[in-house]
């Protein structure tokens, strides 16, 4: 009896420091991993979810394992039969605790910003984005405010001062490359 409350008392440790403490490896993130590494793909997309194998589950079920056989031992079942309470009785109630957390999971909100998706949005330059070089540029992306390096075109043989508005003319993580926005070329695209 003393293995299974030794069981349950440390299992009951270590579940509660991982909710006080928490860390990031109690989930896995969804990722695109296949040869290509195409982040445009929609595959993932950063989306955290719980895996069965997370220490939480892992620590309710062997915490209802030490305390049920501990009970079972108690009523003076055999060590057999007290494993077999406490094992089905760790197995319902860790599936519970994966499903209460894969909820949860599945509740938190995404800092992923697809940044190909910026081709085409117009911006803020907030840094002179000089000939040749890199400034920086602010634009609404995904519902949220990003701020992202951008090079002008090729063809753009002058800075662009800070405040101008420019087009997106392509994106990806490493920054932007920009023209100046104009009104005509807006006129044409809604045309």
């Amino acid at each position: 009896m003393f293995i299974f409350i030794a069981i349950a008392v440390a299992s009951f440790i270590f579940l509660a420091s991982s909710f006080i403490f928490g860390h990031d490896h109690d989930h896995d993130v969804g990722h695109d991993h296949d040869a290509s590494h195409d982040h445009d793909s929609g595959h993932g997309g950063g989306e955290t979810t719980i895996s069965i194998w997370s220490t939480k589950v892992l620590f309710t079920f062997s915490m209802l394992f030490g305390a049920t056989g501990a009970i079972a031992m108690h009523e003076e079942l055999s060590v057999m039969n007290s494993s077999l309470i406490g094992a089905s009785s760790g197995l319902a109630v860790a599936a519970l605790m994966y499903f209460i957390l894969r909820m949860i999971y599945s509740q938190q909100a995404s800092t992923v910003v697809h940044t190909a998706n910026a081709k085409g949005l117009q911006a803020s330059v907030t840094t002179t984005i000089p000939v040749n070089g890199q400034g920086m540029i602010d634009l609404m992306l995904e519902g949220r405010y990003v701020s992202m390096f951008a090079r002008s075109t090729a063809e753009i043989k002058e800075e662009i001062p800070r405040g101008s508005l420019v087009k997106v003319v392509e994106a990806d993580d490493s920054g932007a490359i920009v023209e100046l926005f104009s009104a005509e070329k807006s006129a044409d695209v809604t045309n």
